[in-house]
C-alpha cells in the first residue's frame, strides 16, 4: 500500500480530535504511541467521517497503548474542489475523516494508505 498522508498528534483528555486526509484512502493505520500498559490511554475512534467517538463507546474501534490498528474507511466525506464541470456543477472530491478520543492524553500517529 502507498502512504498518502500521515499525521502525528497528542489527544486532549475526553476531547474528540479530527484527522482529515485531503484524498480518499481505502484504509487508515492508527498507532497509539503511549507506552504499553499506560493507564487511561486507549484510543477510541470512528472512520465514517460523521460519527463522534466516545470513550469506551459502542461502534468505536479501540487501539490499546503501544498497539497499531488498521481500519477501513467506512464512508468518505465529500468536499467540493471549486472547479466547475462542463455543466457548471461543482466537482465533488472524496476525502477521509478519522475521529479519535481517549480518557487520557496519548500521542498518536495516523497514516492513510
Amino acid at each position: 500500500m502507498t502512504v498518502t498522508a500521515s499525521e502525528n498528534g497528542t489527544l486532549s483528555a475526553s476531547t474528540v480530535a479530527t484527522v482529515t486526509f485531503p484524498d480518499y484512502v481505502e484504509s487508515v493505520v492508527v498507532e497509539n504511541l503511549a507506552p504499553e500498559g499506560t493507564a487511561n490511554s486507549v484510543i477510541y475512534g470512528t472512520a465514517d467521517g460523521v460519527t463522534a467517538p466516545t470513550v469506551a463507546g459502542d461502534n468505536n474501534f479501540a487501539v490499546e497503548p503501544g498497539e497499531t490498528l488498521e481500519v477501513t474507511n467506512e464512508q468518505p466525506s465529500i468536499w467540493y474542489q471549486g472547479l466547475l464541470d462542463i455543466n457548471n456543477a461543482l466537482i465533488s472530491m472524496p476525502n477521509t475523516v478519522i475521529k479519535l478520543i481517549s480518557a487520557g492524553t496519548p500521542a498518536f500517529n495516523v497514516t492513510g494508505e
